[in-house]
């Protein structure tokens, strides 16, 4: 009968010993995958956010970033690049539309000086003559 339980005593602590070592190894292997799968991921695209912000024209980093993982995360990726695609697109109207005002601004004020100007003689227009009284 000794033995029996001496055996029974064995059994439950190698049992208990596995059980223990594989919640530990399930254990990890889930920190290891969420690590992977979110984790990781949110690290990149929060640090190439950062640069991007730091750099405001260089998203060279942003575009190749290796997310593709099918979920919320490649979802928020896709979002982050259009977002990025349209504040370039809107600062390159910005930049255009600035052009085209300074070059608005430089024919008013030619047409101005004309228009103040005689042309045959140089001197005072009737207009600038009205304007400085």
């Amino acid at each position: 009968m000794d033995y029996i339980k001496a055996q029974q005593a064995w059994f439950t602590l190698m049992l208990s010993l596995t059980l223990v070592a594989l919640t530990v190894l399930i254990s990890l292997l889930s920190i290891w995958i969420v690590n992977r799968a979110i984790i990781r991921p949110i690290n990149l695209l929060s640090s190439a956010a950062a640069h991007y912000s730091a750099q405001q024209e260089d998203s060279s980093e942003l575009d190749n970033l290796p997310i593709k993982s099918k979920d919320e995360i490649q979802s928020l990726y896709s979002s982050l690049k259009k977002m990025v695609e349209n504040t370039r697109s809107y600062i390159h109207s910005l930049k255009e539309t600035k052009l085209e005002l300074t070059q608005t601004r430089i024919e008013a004020d030619t047409m101005n000086e004309l228009a103040h100007k005689d042309a045959l003689t140089g001197v005072g227009s009737k207009l600038a003559y009205d304007k400085s009284r």
